[in-house]
């Protein structure tokens, strides 16, 4: 694709010291932060989430796609053929 965008990326430093200015402008307006410190340990840790454990422990098997999106469908009472 020759014009596919870049995103936009933010060192490290940056992204620490916007996260703790966020911090405390959510403390003092009462407002969630942009980038909170957690997300930016999550980020920065390079995990990946993994739902292997939640889907033994609770015994849950993710539906179909499309069986899940019918059924939403109908939840809200919209016919589907």
């Amino acid at each position: 694709m020759p014009n596919a965008r870049v995103p936009t990326t933010l060192a490290s430093p940056a992204a620490w010291i916007c996260a703790t200015v966020g911090e405390l402008t959510s403390k003092a307006t009462g407002r969630p932060p942009r980038l909170s410190f957690g997300e930016l340990h999550f980020l920065g840790a390079e995990l990946t989430p993994d739902a292997r454990r939640a889907l033994h422990q609770l015994d849950r098997r993710p539906s179909d796609t499309a069986a899940a999106v019918a059924t939403t469908l109908r939840a809200f009472g919209v016919r589907t053929a």
